[in-house]
């Protein structure tokens, strides 16, 4: 009877240590708003340049995006950037192409103020060695946002 205990246990264990990430994908009514995302530069973070992996990836969801270097810009309150992506990121030491930490956030701006549709945190873990053994920032962007994106992507899959 332990034994059965202690399994399942051990088990529930190691998938909580491999859970490497948290998320709230973008909520399926806002997917077909989304099309595109103003990213607010982050001077302070590990990596301020990431903005262009983001870009980037995004691009590969049909998603066009503007990249905002000063946050306190009029440009911010425009129509083109209902949807603002923030950003933070921190590299481990000696790997300027790995992500040991991130976090994304779109908040959507409306008359009715700001709402947060999708977030991101993610944590570098043992699942994630590839990108420590051959480090590729653009692929560990690529499937952060795909991610966070997972809605939008289950939508492309029921397409006919």
């Amino acid at each position: 009877m332990k034994t059965p205990i202690l399994a399942i246990g051990a088990c529930a264990l190691l998938l909580s240590a491999c859970g490497a990430t948290s998320s709230k994908s973008v909520e399926t009514q806002k997917q077909t708003a989304l099309w595109h995302v103003c990213i607010i530069e982050n001077a302070n973070a590990g990596l301020p340049q990431w903005s262009h992996n983001l870009a980037a990836s995004l691009k590969k969801h049909s998603i066009s995006s503007t990249i905002i270097r000063n946050p306190q810009t009029p440009e911010l309150q425009s129509e083109s950037c209902r949807f603002t992506l923030r950003y933070n990121v921190i590299t481990p030491n000696g790997l300027p192409n790995t992500l040991r930490r991130a976090s994304i956030r779109i908040v959507e701006s409306t008359e009715q103020g700001r709402t947060t549709v999708g977030t991101l945190n993610f944590k570098l873990r043992g699942q994630h060695r590839q990108y420590i053994q051959n480090p590729n920032l653009q692929a560990q962007t690529d499937a952060l946002v795909d991610e966070l994106l997972a809605s939008r992507n289950k939508q492309k899959e029921n397409r006919p």
